[in-house]
C-alpha cells in the first residue's frame, strides 16, 4: 500500500511556523523598497526616512532571506526522512515532483506578478540538496565557509581584473534597466509589466552578466543557509532546543556580538562604495554582508526558540505562527497586493512612498491582514490554499484532513 502522504497538521512544528511568520514579516519589510520602485542609485533625504532605512538595512536586509532559505532546507530535512520512512525509494521522487511544482509557481509568480521570486531559486537548489543530503556535517560546514568567501573572492576579482570600461558599461546598463523598469512598473499596463518581468527573468538567465550575478549573489548566499538548515534539521536543533537552553544561549549571545561587529564593518564600507564600481571597500562590503546575515539570521533564530519554549511569551509569538502555516500563500499575497498598491495597472504609488511609510505598510500588510486573514482561513480548512494545490500536484491526490477540525488546537 502506498503511504506517501503529504504532512498532516497535527505533524506541524510550532517553533518551525513561528520562525516562518517572522521570517514572512522580515521578507515583506525588505521586498517594501523593490515594490515601491527604489533603486540602488536612490538615497532617502527627510530624517525619518533615514532612520527607517537604517532599520531595514541594519535589522532586516539580508537576515530575512536568508531564514526563509533556511527554513526550506529544515523542511527538506523533515519531509524528505518522512516521504522515505513512509514510501521507500518512491518517496525521493515525490520529493522531486513537489521541487518541479515548486519551481513551476515560482516562474509563474516571476512573469505574472513580480520579478523578485525566489521560490524558482529555492526549488533549483532544492535539487543541490539532494546531491550533498548524504554527505557528512564537516564536509556541509566547509562547503558553506568556501560559498560565504566567495563573494568576497568575487569582488577582489573585480578589482584585479577589471576597469573603468567595465564600470561604465554596467552602469549604463544598470541606468536603462531602471528606466525600463519606471516606465513599465510605474505607468505602464498590467501587460507591460509582465512583459518587463519577463525580459528581467530573460536577462538574469540568459545572458552571461545577469546569470553570473544571479549565481554570485543570490544562489550562493542562499545555498549557505540552506546547507546551515540541513545540518539543523538532520539534527533536529530546533525541535531539541528545549534539552540544549544553555547551548542555545550561547549560539544566540555569540550570534549576535558576531553580527554587531560585521554590521558595524559593512555600515563603515558602505560609506565609500559606490553602485558597480568595484573597490577594496567593496570586498570588506560584500565579506562583512556575508557573515552579518548569518550572524544576525542564527540570533533571531535562537531568540526566537528560547521564546517559544517560555509560557508567557509563546501566545505573543502564535500570530507568526498562524501566517507561517501557510508560508507560500503569504508570500504570494504580499506580492500579488503590493503590486496592486504600487504598480501603474494598480494604485500607481511607484516612487511615491518614502522608506518610513514603506516601512509601517509591511507593518500593516502583515499584522492587519495576513494575520487576521491566516486566522479566519484556518477556521475552516487546514491547509493554505497554495499550500493545498502544492500537496495536491505533487502527490497526485487530495490531502488529508482537509477540514478544520482536523488541525491542531
Amino acid at each position: 500500500m502506498d503511504r506517501a502522504v503529504p504532512t498532516l497538521p497535527s505533524e506541524r512544528i510550532v517553533t518551525l511556523d513561528i520562525l516562518r511568520g517572522f521570517a514572512l514579516l522580515g521578507i515583506l519589510v525588505v521586498n517594501m523598497a523593490s515594490f515601491a520602485g527604489r533603486s540602488a542609485f536612490d538615497q532617502p533625504t527627510l530624517f525619518w526616512d533615514q532612520a527607517a532605512f537604517f532599520v531595514v538595512d541594519v535589522f532586516f536586509s539580508g537576515k530575512f532571506n536568508s531564514l526563509f532559505s533556511m527554513l526550506f532546507a529544515v523542511g527538506f530535512a523533515i519531509q524528505l526522512e518522512r516521504l522515505e520512512q513512509r514510501a521507500g525509494s518512491q518517496g525521493l521522487w515525490i520529493y522531486v515532483r513537489r521541487l518541479l511544482v515548486l519551481f513551476a509557481i515560482g516562474i509563474a509568480h516571476a512573469i505574472l506578478v513580480w520579478s523578485g521570486d525566489v521560490l524558482h531559486m529555492y526549488a533549483l537548489l532544492g535539487f543541490a540538496l539532494l546531491l550533498v543530503r548524504n554527505v557528512s556535517d564537516r564536509t556541509l560546514l566547509a562547503l558553506a565557509a568556501v560559498l560565504l568567501l566567495y563573494p568576497a573572492l568575487r569582488s577582489l576579482a573585480l578589482v584585479l581584473f577589471t576597469g573603468p570600461e567595465w564600470t561604465a558599461t554596467r552602469l549604463a546598463l544598470g541606468r536603462e534597466y531602471l528606466a525600463a523598469a519606471n516606465a513599465a512598473f510605474g505607468s505602464g499596463s498590467y501587460a507591460d509589466a509582465v512583459m518587463e518581468n519577463w525580459q528581467i527573468l530573460r536577462r538574469d538567465y540568459l545572458t552571461w552578466m545577469g546569470l553570473e550575478r544571479m549565481i554570485s549573489l543570490a544562489y550562493v548566499l542562499f545555498l549557505v543557509t540552506m546547507l546551515l538548515g540541513l545540518l539543523a534539521g538532520r539534527h533536529a536543533w530546533i525541535q531539541r532546543a528545549a534539552a540544549n537552553v544553555a547551548v542555545v544561549r550561547r549560539v544566540q549571545w555569540w550570534a549576535l556580538g558576531i553580527g554587531i561587529a560585521a554590521g558595524v564593518a559593512l555600515a563603515v564600507a558602505n560609506r565609500f562604495v559606490e553602485p558597480a564600481v568595484p573597490s577594496l571597500w567593496s570586498i570588506l562590503a560584500r565579506l562583512a554582508y556575508g557573515v552579518s546575515r548569518v550572524a544576525l539570521m542564527t540570533f533571531y533564530v535562537a531568540t526566537i526558540v528560547r521564546l517559544a519554549q517560555s509560557a508567557r511569551w509563546l501566545p505573543w509569538l502564535m500570530p507568526f505562527a498562524v501566517a507561517g502555516r501557510m508560508p507560500l500563500t503569504n508570500y504570494l499575497l504580499q506580492s500579488v497586493l503590493c503590486t496592486a498598491i504600487f504598480y501603474g495597472w494598480g494604485l500607481g504609488l511607484w516612487r511615491q512612498m518614502g522608506e518610513a511609510l514603506q516601512l509601517g505598510l509591511a507593518f500593516a500588510i502583515f499584522f492587519l491582514l495576513q494575520v487576521p486573514l491566516s486566522v479566519w482561513w484556518f477556521r475552516h480548512v487546514a491547509y493554505g490554499p497554495m499550500e493545498y494545490l502544492w500537496r495536491l500536484v505533487s502527490y497526485g491526490r487530495r490531502p488529508a484532513a482537509p477540514l478544520a477540525q482536523a488541525a491542531p488546537g
